[in-house]
């Protein structure tokens, strides 16, 4: 019986030195200090900035005032297809019309039929330019007019063969590159590179 107090006296001593060494070793809070804010208030849109002019002495800030203009304000992110579409880059084509503004318009291949679309970011509207349809296409590499798309696609016994076709946008007759390449690059000159390997 005394052998059993004993031994709980010593496990009542050791658990509270093990609480005592865990508060004085991790719960060691370090003390925050917050400098003052001297204007918490963020500037208005057409109101009056204070720009800081700098340096290491105190100098009073400038004032300037802007004035507000009428832009059309969009988004910077539009979604301009529902579905998956082909890997590789789609091609932002601009050209110039009759007005005085470009029309810039970006096209690129939908994965799962193989045909090519255009979006023209003026007006908002999405055109299907070829009805080709080439399945599993892998990726696309563009002239930068945006008149064709050289896309690889597999075919063959288990997936085997790459094959490389010249996809024309207007819908008019592509043509093969020769099969197994490696990789297809295009200038901005439009400069078509092949590598095999």
């Amino acid at each position: 019986m005394q052998r059993n107090l004993i031994i709980g006296a010593i496990a009542v001593v050791l658990a509270g030195a093990g609480v005592a060494g865990y508060f004085y070793f991790f719960n060691n809070t370090a003390e925050v200090v917050v400098a003052p804010v001297e204007d918490t208030s963020l500037p208005v849109a057409g109101g009056a900035i204070q720009i800081p002019t700098g340096g290491d002495e105190e100098k009073s800030p400038t004032t300037t005032t802007d004035t507000p203009s009428s832009t059309r304000v969009t988004s910077r992110l539009v979604k301009i297809h529902d579905g998956p579409v082909v890997l590789g880059e789609a091609v932002v084509n601009k050209t110039a019309t009759a007005s005085s503004s470009a029309e810039v318009s970006v096209s690129y291949i939908e994965r799962r039929s193989g045909n090519v679309y255009s979006y023209s970011v003026t007006t908002g509207t999405n055109t299907r330019t070829s009805n080709k349809t080439l399945l599993g296409i892998q990726s696309a590499v563009w002239l930068p007019n945006a008149s064709t798309a050289f896309v690889r696609y597999l075919s063959g016994e288990n997936l085997s063969t790459i094959n490389l076709y010249a996809l024309r946008a207007d819908g008019s007759d592509g043509f093969f590159l020769p099969q197994n390449l490696s990789d297809v690059a295009v200038s901005e000159a439009g400069i078509l590179t092949l590598s095999s390997g």
